[in-house]
């Protein structure tokens, strides 16, 4: 066996090893995003690089364990939006940390009704997946479409986003929370100490803090940094 050949193996071998340690200690995950409860600021099918040794910030991607709704033990990303002893507010849609509105601080994804000819419009450039829209529960002639406002406005779309009152009630938040609360309007509630509150940027497609409960920093794992 060639001199070049055995370094080659050598090299590979090496990184084997040190994503094989990585990932049972944390220290290096290397994952691929599997919904789209994170966009647009994580695509799905994206890679991400995640590692304990960066710490959990405001406004950071964490990875963690959890159980959903249904009660299924599994590993979540979602981003931080509340830290210890901070206090968390959702009002007719909008996210307020320590009475600071903060949804412009990140571009974030909702449910949108748009008609079926503006759809058609957006969707013969972007090509929207399975999961991105549905058809609307209000009218035949329109479509109901997780994107953003600023891609709207890209296309000249007026985009209608249908907002929660906050008389109405969500029976999964409820017991959870033990609260009549909604996706929508909710809190406020004080972050406590090991703890987190972390919401996904497709605010209307994840199941974030506001279905599992604060996060325990017990069942954290790793901070996303690329």
């Amino acid at each position: 066996m060639s001199k070049p050949v055995r370094v080659l193996l050598f090299i590979a071998g090496l990184l084997v090893f040190v994503i094989a340690t990585g990932k049972l200690t944390n220290t290096l995950v290397i994952s691929k995003a599997s919904s789209g409860a994170n966009e647009p600021g994580m695509k799905t099918g994206s890679w991400i690089l995640a590692s304990n040794l960066v710490r959990p910030r405001t406004f950071t991607f964490i990875v963690f364990n959890s159980s959903s709704i249904e009660e299924k033990r599994m590993n979540r990303v979602y981003r931080v939006i509340g830290m210890p002893g901070d206090t968390i507010e959702i009002k007719l849609g909008n996210t307020y940390l320590n009475g600071r509105y903060i949804d412009d601080d990140i571009l974030l994804n909702h449910m949108y009704t748009v008609s079926i000819g503006e759809f058609n419009k957006m969707d013969e450039i972007i090509n929207f997946g399975e999961g991105e829209y549905y058809s609307s529960m209000f009218s035949r002639d329109s479509v109901m479409l997780f994107t953003n406002k600023k891609l709207l406005d890209r296309f000249g779309v007026s985009g209608n986003r249908p907002i929660s009152l906050p008389e109405r009630e969500e029976s999964f938040i409820e017991s959870v929370w033990g609260r009549k609360w909604n996706k929508d309007n909710f809190g406020p509630v004080v972050v406590p100490a090991e703890m987190y509150f972390v919401l996904g940027d497709n605010r209307d497609n994840a199941q974030d803090s506001r279905y599992l409960g604060f996060i325990n920093h017990a069942d954290y794992r790793c901070t996303v940094f690329w």
